[in-house]
C-alpha cells in the first residue's frame, strides 16, 4: 500500500496505481473479514467500522479508476475483482459488479471472458437462467472456450437438461480435450 500510495503522489493522474490501489484495499478489507469471521469473538463495532471503511475506500478508489479512463475495459475488471471480494463484506457489492461487468461488456462485446464471468456471478446468485444465457453467449464467442463448455455442461445437468449437459461434454472431448479428466468424470457419472 505504502508504494502505491507513493506512485500516486508522483503520478496521481495514472488509473494503473488506482486500480492496484484498490483491489489492495478490498483484499485488505476482505482479509481483515475472513479474520474476523473466523475468531471465537464476534466483530466489535471497531473491527466491523474499519471492514466498512476498507470496503468504501476501494469502492471510492475503483470509481475514480474508472472516471479516469472510462474505455480501458481492463479498469472495469479491476473494479468487478474489487466488488467481488467485497461482495462476501456485503451482498450489495455483487450488484456493482454485475453492472460494471455489463458495462465492460458493452464496450467489448466480443471478450468472451467478460460473459463468462457474468455467468459464474448469476450462478453463485443461483440465477440459473441467465447464468446459462451467459454462458451460452460465452460459447459462442469462443467456441473452444473448455471452461465456458464444462461450466455450460453442468448448468444444464443441473436444469434437468441432461441431453445437452452430455451435448456439451462430447463436444470438448471430439473438439478440444480428448483426454480431459473434468470431462470424463461428468461423462462417466451422467451415463450412469
Amino acid at each position: 500500500q505504502k508504494e502505491l500510495a507513493n506512485a500516486i503522489s508522483l503520478n496521481s493522474q495514472e488509473p494503473l496505481f488506482w486500480s492496484q490501489l484498490a483491489e489492495n484495499s478490498a483484499m485488505i478489507a476482505f482479509a481483515y473479514s475472513q479474520k474476523e469471521a473466523s475468531a471465537s469473538v464476534p466483530l466489535s463495532g471497531d473491527s466491523a467500522g474499519l471492514i466498512k471503511q476498507l470496503a468504501e475506500i476501494a469502492d471510492l478508489q475503483a470509481q475514480k479508476t474508472l472516471s479516469m479512463n472510462p474505455y480501458h475495459v481492463n479498469n472495469y475488471k479491476s473494479a468487478v475483482k474489487v466488488y467481488l471480494y467485497m461482495s462476501s463484506i456485503d451482498p450489495s457489492y455483487r450488484q456493482k459488479a454485475i453492472v460494471t461487468l455489463k458495462y465492460a461488456a458493452g464496450l467489448a462485446p466480443t471478450d468472451p471472458k467478460l460473459t463468462y464471468n457474468l455467468g459464474q456471478i448469476y450462478q453463485e446468485a443461483n440465477d440459473k437462467e441467465k447464468a446459462r444465457d451467459y454462458f451460452e453467449q460465452t460459447v459462442k464467442l469462443k467456441p473452444n472456450y473448455l471452461v465456458a463448455h464444462l461450466a455450460l455442461a453442468k448448468l444444464y445437468h443441473e436444469l434437468g437438461k441432461k441431453d445437452k449437459a452430455l451435448a456439451e461434454l462430447k463436444f470438448i472431448l471430439d473438439n478440444l480435450d480428448p483426454g480431459n479428466e473434468e470431462t470424463l468424470y461428468w461423462l462417466k457419472e451422467w451415463q450412469k
